[in-house]
Parts: structure tokens; C-alpha cells; sequence
């Protein structure tokens, strides 16, 4: 999972691509880069040990030129060194074209195989030199076509190759990818591509639409144009983008991404009345579970109390395992005043590795000291591994497998005993999709396979099939 920007046709493109990037920082934080072209040559910057942040006054100034892509890493793949941060490259006879990437590969051993010369240890650099090693004339738009109709992976991309740029997803459209343009300062037109809505929105740059899974779109002189476009039989657009990884104020994948965490905590809220289950409060873990615990606490007719309170260091599911635990401690701060001596439900996103909620819980009960902790998660258990670009490539880091009863129910009291709290409650897959179908979407356009272990692409079920039958010798 990473944030990608492209700008052209401003006069300070790399400006306004790094502040679209600061607005998706939710995606990738590890490492950022940018290229600019200029007219005459390209000029490639990644932020380093003893260098300057990207967004440092003296980076933007040296970033001058009027076409931009700049990219935000989340690492699911290779190294965490700068040979594998990005932009990065590959070269045709006379130029140089340039790559940022969001997604990942399963099958990313094939992918690199009869690739020469290779910099890096992720996909990013193989999927450009695997389309410039295409022999489909000057233009690369039937080369990436070509690249796509094959590709078995999550790849949502912009290629910089001079003063245009060509922006595609992969065709079952994993991860999102917008398209807009914006009036500068001159008073010309400009075009703009990011992951998120939101982040075009940051920069004063019209939406104009989502580019389509399979579609590729040509920004230069002559606008934002479809090029080309074919995208798959089976659609397969990822669900814990609208749960977690998109920003609350975006829209991906023809949905808001509040309003479908509010329905969806408002399912749950109700679900729970029905059920009999009584509460004092909701308690959101902020920021992104915010709606979620609105609609929740709608549903249940109860007030939202802010309880835990964000201290703004960074997101802790994109930080290493090993610092995930200190982050926790870092990053939250608990009300006594508001939860002592009351019966409160915690309410999150999700629950993937579980580090976070036990560490926050043992705050909780160390200085919220509520008379009971009930716990809600909106995202269904995590059961299967992630192979489309999010870390999540083995069940050991998967806190709800451990608790499987026949291979498809997870024991959520035994999980609650082990976490010190009342009760665990989930939403459901069934609960998921009515969402989506309420909010005029087709529920069978999207990937289900961490939490249903059935996976879109032939790739990627054979991996968890692999690990499944590796659980069982």
C-alpha cells in the first residue's frame, strides 16, 4: 500500500505533487521521492539518511519543472533502504521513463524472472522494465496494455515519460486511482492524478473521475484522455480500503468512504440492540474508526464519548512489528474522567495483528479503569494473508486465525478472555456487502480473500492454498 501523485502542465508541479502527498500519508509513510522533468532533463530526488525531507523548502526549489510524480511507500516488499524507495527507472533507446507504483505482486519471483540489471527487490521497477522491453513502437500505451492483459497482481501506476504521463490500474482494479484538473496561477490548465480524492481536492484540482480498473489515461497538452482500457472479468477492488487505509474525507471505488463506515457501524449498532446488549458509551479509537463508532453508537442509542485521545504520531499498523508496541503507547492518550466506574465499548476499524488493541486495552484498564470494556471491530476477522499490497503475507500475523474452530469460526470469547475485556464483536461479510449495496455498489466487485480465503486471482489462491496445507502437516 503506498500514496502516488502526478502533476503536469504547472509550473510548480513537484510543489503541488508533494503537498497531494502529504494529504495521503495515511497510505505510506516509509520513504517519499519525486521526479520533475523540466522540458530538457529529469531531476530525481529520495529522501535518505542526512538528507532533506521531501518537503523541505530547499528540496522543492531544486524539484523545478512542469511535469511531476512523486510517491509515499508502504513497504510490503523488499527492503527498507533507498534502492528500493521510488520513483525509480528504466531506459529506452535516447530517454529515460520513470514509475510510481501502489499495489503488490504474488507471483513477484516470476515477475522479476528474465528482468536484467535490477536495482531493486520490488515490483515497481519490474513492471517498467517488463513494459519497455516491449516491442510496441515509440508510444508505451500498447505496452503497458499488453503488460496488464497478463498481469496477475494489484498495480495501480503512473509512468512519467517526458512531458506526458500515463496513469493506469491494474484490471481487476485493486487500488484506487483519480483523475482531475485544476487552473494555475497563469491561468492554464493543468491535470493532475492520486490515489485519493482527497488529495487532488488538497491542491485545488477539479475531480473529474476514478480511472477505471484496466483503463489507461494519457496527461499531456492535449488533457487527461482514456488511451486505452479493458479490465477483467472478475472485478476485485479492495474492501479494507473504505475500512481503514483510504482518508475518511476520500472517495474510492464509487463510494464515500464515511458514509460507509457510518452505515456500517449503524448495522452493527443495531444488530447489537436486537441481541440485548446494554453499554454506557461508544468509544472511538480515532482517527479513522470515527464514523464508524458514530453509526454504532446510533444504532444502540447511546452517546459517543471521546475517550481515547490521538497524540498524532503516525499510523501504527504501517510502522514495523517491532516498534508497533512502543507506537501504541506513543500514540494514544486515555480519559480517566470519562470512562471511571462506566461500562464502555471500544470501537475500531479492524483487528489484523492485534498488538495495538492489547497494548491499548492495558492502558485502557490501567487509566480509563471502566467498570467493563466491551470491544467492536467493523472490519470481519482477518483469517487469510494479504498478497495485493498489504503486509500480510503469513498467518502468524494473524490475530483472529488463532482462534478458528473448524477452519471458519472465530471463538470471540476466547479472544476476549485472552484480551481482559467483556466481549469481542466483528462485523460481518453479509453486513459489508448490504453497505455496499445500500450505497449503489456491486458487493461482487470487490476482494474478499483475507477474510473469506477465497482470492480473485490464480496467483494468489494458490499461495494461501500453499499456506493452508502448510498449517495442516
Amino acid at each position: 500500500m503506498c500514496g502516488i501523485v502526478g502533476v503536469q502542465g504547472h509550473v510548480e508541479a513537484a510543489r503541488l505533487a508533494i503537498r497531494a502527498l502529504r494529504a495521503v500519508r495515511n497510505r505510506g509513510d516509509d520513504t517519499r521521492g519525486a521526479v520533475v522533468w523540466n522540458g530538457i532533463r529529469t531531476y530525481p530526488y529520495i529522501e535518505g539518511e542526512g538528507r532533506l525531507p521531501l518537503d523541505h523548502p530547499e528540496v522543492v526549489r531544486k524539484l523545478e519543472g512542469f511535469c511531476c510524480i512523486a510517491h509515499g511507500r508502504y513497504q510490503t516488499s523488499g527492503g527498507n533502504g533507498n534502492e528500493d524507495a521510488q520513483p525509480t527507472y528504466a531506459d529506452r533507446p535516447g530517454r529515460r521513463l520513470w514509475i510510481v507504483e501502489n499495489g503488490d505482486t504474488p507471483s513477484l519471483a516470476e515477475l522479476q524472472e528474465g528482468v536484467p540489471y535490477r536495482r531493486s527487490s520490488t515490483e515497481a521497477e519490474a513492471i517498467l522494465k517488463h513494459i519497455v522491453g516491449t516491442n510496441e513502437g515509440s508510444l508505451p500505451v500498447r505496452a503497458i496494455e499488453r503488460f496488464l492483459e497478463t498481469y496477475d497482481g494489484a498495480c495501480s501506476a503512473i509512468i512519467m515519460d517526458g512531458k506526458r504521463l500515463f496513469a493506469f490500474r491494474d484490471r481487476f482494479g485493486f487500488r484506487p486511482l483519480w483523475v482531475g484538473e485544476g487552473i494555475g496561477e497563469d491561468a492554464k490548465v493543468f491535470y493532475a492524478v492520486a490515489s485519493e480524492s482527497w488529495a487532488l481536492e488538497k491542491i485545488g484540482v477539479h475531480t473529474m473521475r476514478e480511472i477505471g480498473p484496466g483503463e489507461i489515461v494519457e496527461l499531456s497538452d492535449r488533457g487527461a484522455l482514456t488511451v486505452a482500457g479493458k479490465p477483467a472479468v472478475r472485478l476485485a477492488q479492495c474492501g479494507f480500503e473504505l475500512h481503514y487505509f483510504a482518508g475518511v474525507s476520500s472517495t474510492i471505488f464509487g463510494v464515500s468512504v464515511e458514509e460507509f463506515r457510518f452505515y456500517l457501524g449503524e448495522r452493527i449498532g443495531s444488530m447489537l440492540a436486537l441481541q440485548g446488549y446494554a453499554t454506557e458509551m461508544v468509544v472511538p479509537v480515532p482517527d479513522s474508526s470515527i464514523p464508524l463508532a458514530e453509526g454504532v453508537a446510533e444504532g444502540l442509542g447511546v452517546p459517543v464519548v471521546f475517550g481515547i485521545r490521538r497524540m498524532h504520531t503516525g499510523r501504527t499498523f504501517i510502522t514495523s512489528v517491532g516498534r508497533r508496541k512502543r507506537s501504541a503507547g506513543e500514540k494514544y492518550a486515555v480519559s480517566r474522567m470519562r470512562m471511571r466506574g462506566k461500562h464502555a465499548t471500544i470501537v475500531d476499524d479492524s483487528k489484523v495483528r492485534g498488538l495495538t488493541m492489547r497494548e491499548l486495552v492495558a492502558m485502557l484498564k490501567r487509566d480509563g479503569v471502566p467498570s467493563g470494556l466491551s470491544l467492536v471491530f467493523g472490519y470481519p476477522p482477518v483469517i487469510g494473508s494479504c498478497y495485493y499490497g498489504i503486509d500480510l503475507k503469513s498467518f502468524d500475523k494473524l490475530a483472529a486465525r488463532r482462534y478458528l474452530k473448524q477452519g471458519v469460526h472465530v471463538d470471540t470469547a476466547a479472544m476476549a478472555r485472552d484480551l481482559g475485556v467483556n466481549d469481542v464483536f466483528y462485523g460481518t461479510v453479509a453486513m459489508q456487502r448490504a453497505v455496499l449495496k445500500k450505497l449503489g455498489v456491486n458487493p461482487r466487485s470487490f476482494c474478499e480473500g483475507c477474510i473469506t480465503g477465497r482470492y480473485p486471482t490464480p496467483a494468489g489462491q494458490r499461495m494461501y492454498d500453499d499456506l493452508v496445507a502448510a498449517e495442516r502437516r
